[in-house]
């Protein structure tokens, strides 16, 4: 067991980084906005003492601390560039991570800002092993029921804040921990948000920056646009196709190329077959990762709670002659695919009624158009009664009619 982040994921080869287009002007930016990481000993808060580094990327630091009100051990994040902007964002996604309170993404405990514009994240620290870690030393994983087990909790985690309005937007095998709990294997998931203080960080230190993740990008995120909970989907399904071959979906040479090969639709995935013609159930899998590794949003699976369900396809198949095993995939039945007419419209990360009103199609008419349009709809709702009546008044005038008929008939 190590630490949540000791030569773990701020080492990954995965993580590109380049200042190589960066002017002297941009240097010395770059340069202004570094300052002092903490030290062995120092005091953050009044209620942390720093003990060590444990981990270190482009953009953050990592250290284990001391509480001192508890005793208790705990990982302290801060940005390695000082800046109010910066902070202020830092902040701003740490409040929006606490919100989340799920068994499966790490705890958030406080976030402390300086007078001199550094901020610090306070989280829980992790005693295990990053899935990264896990692939790049033990390979690929064989058992579906393992497979199984951790992505059902790597949805779980993503679902849960998916329906609170937050998108992660970094999935990849360094946020995701490895824990073990009561002999089971228990996920944690890192860094929700983190990402996007890398594009205010590209846009502070202005071009030639480049800084994420292109091997498990979405293509919408390659390219810059919006995000919303597909493009974690992707990024997962990504994470899913390296853990059983040990192989990316994609191979070009460069970090551009790889972003290219996301969004061009006629580059596919090389085959799982390619890789592991051994795993059982290959044809589920093969359908289940397909159907989210799309390069346009829309045509994928649009939901996790879809991709849960296409997993558990693979799972029963993979595991046939154990039927007695319970799904570790739990999804509602209510939640099939969108209609057509709803396909491909999702919550974005926001909570503006303005932008939940596009999302949904709806529209708030103005009290002179709903006036406009009252005396029409009255008539529209009154015209079926109107026939409805008229039909009786028929019915019984025949009626009437008949019976007299007949009267006049006997009495000749």
């Amino acid at each position: 067991m190590t630490d949540q982040f000791e030569n773990s994921e701020f080492a990954s080869p995965r993580l590109f980084v380049s200042f190589a287009d960066l002017d002297e002007e941009d240097e010395k930016i770059a340069i202004a906005m570094a300052h002092q990481e903490p030290v062995a000993g120092q005091l953050i808060g009044n209620n942390y003492v720093i003990i060590n580094k444990i981990g270190e990327g482009a953009m953050a630091s990592v250290f284990k601390a001391k509480q001192s009100s508890t005793g208790r051990l705990v990982a302290i994040k801060t940005l390695k560039f000082v800046d109010p902007t910066l902070a202020e964002r830092f902040a701003r996604e740490v409040k929006i991570h606490s919100r989340l309170k799920h068994e499966n993404i790490v705890e958030a405990i406080e976030c402390i800002t300086t007078p001199h514009g550094r901020s610090y994240f306070i989280m829980e620290l992790l005693q295990g092993m990053s899935l990264e870690d896990h692939i790049d030393t033990k390979g690929r994983f064989n058992n579906p029921t393992d497979i199984a087990n951790i992505l059902s909790q790597i949805c779980e985690a993503l679902e849960y804040a998916h329906e609170k309005g937050v998108i992660h937007r970094d999935v990849k095998p360094e946020n995701i921990i490895l824990t073990h709990q009561d002999g089971r294997v228990k996920v944690k998931v890192l860094d929700f948000g983190v990402a996007k203080i890398q594009e205010d960080l590209q846009r502070l230190t202005k071009t030639g920056v480049v800084l994420g993740s292109p091997a498990y990008m979405s293509p919408e995120q390659c390219m810059g646009m919006d995000l919303d909970h597909r493009s974690d989907l992707y990024s997962l399904a990504v994470v899913a196709y390296e853990m059983v071959t040990g192989q990316l979906p994609f191979e070009p040479e460069t970090p551009v190329q790889m972003m290219e090969a996301h969004c061009d639709p006629n580059v596919k995935p090389t085959p799982i077959a390619k890789h592991r013609p051994d795993l059982p159930a290959l044809v589920q899998l093969q359908s289940a990762l397909s159907n989210v590794l799309i390069s346009e949003a829309d045509k994928r699976t649009q939901t996790v709670d879809q991709f849960k369900m296409e997993l558990e396809i693979w799972w029963r198949a993979a595991t046939a002659g154990s039927k007695d095993l319970p799904s570790p995939f739990h999804y509602s039945e209510e939640k099939q695919v969108p209609s057509a007419k709803n396909k491909g419209r999702s919550i974005f990360n926001t909570i503006e009624s303005k932008a939940l009103d596009s999302l949904t199609g709806r529209t708030t008419p103005s009290k002179d158009s709903a006036n406009k349009k009252g005396p029409e709809t009255s008539r529209k709702k009154l015209s079926p009664v109107i026939g409805i009546i008229i039909a009786v008044v028929v019915i019984i005038g025949l009626s009437v009619g008949l019976a007299c008929f007949i009267i006049t008939s006997l009495h000749r």
